[in-house]
């Protein structure tokens, strides 16, 4: 498929991933939507291990043709017990009733989400794969954010809306990726000890996946921790913005991860440096692109006052999307070398970094210091997965 189709869908779903907190802040309140976006978040960081294995050993897995029926059931096995510790919590008063009630809902539907766009990435169906994982979950959210305003609005009402949106994306997902059904029927019949040993296994990757997304999603976390609940919805446009770069070099990451695995596997080494220097040439014209584009948002805003509250936040956290980007094709490079520790470690400075560098920026106020340590974080990640990936080649 031509890489020029799979940036443009990418792109698309990138802009369609801001419309939850401008629609939803403006329809729901500001605080509202801050409210269920901080909830995602915790779920988002709760699945982290999950997303993580699903996106890599199934993968790898598939691209194989090895047996599914294992990395299937130890992903339902890990989301069972997700929801038994929730609801446990939940019992014993440490968790709301509709916060358990969402967490819950949200982690189900995000497994299936991500099983569905592995399934469509092995299928080379690109594609499809953005559309289903990255979407439709906003568009559905919004949708259903407009319904709630009109059914009353409230935190209530704002957090159905949301759990509905990603059960109905999981819906439309499993259904375009064909075949799914088969997989979670192979997940079910397997035995919960092989399930188990495979979940053993698997813990450096699924460790690596923890840490990965609490160092993308604590920032939202931690302002909920503030009581900043009004900062999340222009916090997250801001962080939307500055992932245009890292959006648009993921699909193309996608496109190669299953020819950088198979070269890597035959140990074709012309192979490996044709598919990172094709990923380099792409992403240092990006790079070039956005920087104009941030700058020209940052003049803008001296002559409109609404983008001050964006730009402010936008600059920072941009310095760490850049650098995060151009370290793209050595995270390639690193999936099909199965370096899953890596990921595990350069994710854990992440998140050091960011508790550090909050608490440091914070007389900053909230959303500046939350955006500081952010980027820098994410910078540091990045650089720890090239220089090991550096040494693979």
């Amino acid at each position: 498929m031509l890489v020029s189709k799979i940036l443009s869908a990418r792109l698309i779903a990138a802009l369609l991933n801001v419309a939850p907190p401008v629609v939803g802040s403006y329809a729901l309140g500001r605080e509202s939507y801050g409210v269920v976006a901080s909830v995602l978040a915790i779920a988002t960081i709760v699945s982290g291990p999950l997303s993580q294995y699903l996106s890599q050993n199934l993968l790898r897995v598939l691209c194989t043709s090895q047996q599914v029926g294992r990395p299937v059931a130890a992903a339902i096995l890990f989301c069972t017990g997700c929801v038994a510790l929730i609801e446990l919590g939940h019992l014993g008063k440490l968790i709301s009733t509709s916060d358990a009630l969402q967490i819950s809902t949200l982690i189900v539907a995000q497994m299936l989400l991500r099983i569905c766009e592995v399934k469509l990435i092995s299928d080379e169906k690109i594609v499809s794969s953005i559309v289903v994982f990255y979407a439709a979950p906003p568009v559905f959210c919004s949708i259903f954010y407009v319904i709630a305003a009109f059914l009353g609005g409230g935190h209530a009402m704002a957090a159905a809306a949301q759990s509905i949106g990603f059960c109905v994306s999981a819906l439309m997902a499993i259904h375009t990726a064909k075949g799914v059904g088969s997989l979670l029927a192979q997940g079910l019949c397997s035995t919960a000890y092989s399930a188990a040993r495979e979940f053993t296994a698997s813990l450096p990757l699924m460790i690596s996946g923890g840490a990965t997304a609490a160092a993308e999603f604590l920032p939202v976390v931690l302002l909920r921790g503030l009581n900043a609940f009004a900062v999340i919805p222009i916090f997250e446009i801001a962080r939307k913005i500055a992932s245009v770069p890292t959006t648009l070099a993921n699909p193309l990451l996608n496109q190669i991860n299953p020819s950088m695995i198979r070269a890597y596997e035959a140990n074709n080494q012309l192979e490996i440096h044709s598919l990172m220097r094709r990923m380099v040439r792409f992403l240092a014209h990006t790079a070039i692109f956005y920087s104009c584009g941030v700058a020209l948002t940052f003049f803008a805003s001296f002559y409109e006052p609404r983008l001050k509250e964006i730009i402010d936040l936008l600059v920072p956290l941009s310095i760490g999307s850049v650098v995060a980007m151009w370290c793209v094709p050595y995270q390639s490079l690193l999936i099909a070398a199965s370096g899953d520790r890596w990921f595990a470690i350069s994710s854990g400075v992440g998140v050091v970094l960011l508790l550090l560098l909050t608490y440091m920026f914070s007389v900053l106020g909230p959303g500046l210091a939350v955006s500081c340590a952010f980027g820098l974080s994410v910078a540091a990640s990045g650089l720890i997965v090239r220089y090991r990936a550096l040494k693979e080649i």
